[in-house]
């Protein structure tokens, strides 16, 4: 963890006055890959209570903490998707990644 803190504070402090920091995204896709993907299939569940663990140490963490002392103007969002959108109830809450298009074969006129 002190090793992710690190990098994490001097890429802050290096990118942080950019003009188009307008968010701090925690990752992409790897919550929602972990609740939907199947990226716990095979796994014991002392392994997913540690990558469970891992992920809330970093992403509602570290990184979080980092950059509320290094540059505390700008929002934090955990994760993005914030919500499946195969699911109608969480599309009206935080952010999707709309994959009908593509993953699902849906027809263009979906966008």
């Amino acid at each position: 963890m002190a090793n992710i803190e690190a990098e994490m504070r001097d890429n802050v402090r290096r990118i942080r006055n950019h003009p188009s920091i307008g968010l701090w995204n925690g990752n992409n896709e790897v919550w929602i890959g972990w609740q939907e993907w199947g990226w716990k299939n095979g796994l014991s569940d002392v392994q997913k209570n540690q990558v469970e663990k891992m992920y809330n140490d970093i992403f509602t963490g570290v990184l979080p903490k980092v950059l509320s002392e290094e540059h505390p103007d700008v929002y934090y969002w955990e994760t993005s998707p914030s919500a499946s959108y195969s699911s109608v109830k969480t599309i009206s809450s935080g952010d999707i990644h709309y994959w009908g298009v593509w993953a699902a074969a849906a027809p263009i006129e979906n966008y």
